[in-house]
């Protein structure tokens, strides 16, 4: 699914509780978005696609199995 980059928080939160996308989906979107964009910006100084994937991954395994929780599978950005 993409445009996923552009929801908020809460419509993410509402794609991942009926099944509509993954965090996976979510995190592979959201680097394609800031790949693309970012030459111009330099918002980030490195991003760990790898393990942004491997804890979407674990997210989606937990919520697979009845997890919830208000930003399971929501990623994040420190700046």
């Amino acid at each position: 699914m993409s445009g996923l980059a552009s929801k908020s928080i809460r419509e993410l939160q509402t794609l991942l509780e009926a099944g509509s996308c993954s965090s996976s989906e979510i995190v592979q979107d959201i680097y394609d978005r800031v790949q693309a964009v970012d030459g111009e910006l330099n918002a980030y100084l490195d991003i760990d696609i790898e393990a942004g994937l491997a804890a979407a991954e674990e997210a989606d395994r937990k919520r697979a199995t009845g997890g919830s929780g208000a930003l399971l599978g929501i990623p994040v950005a420190i700046k």
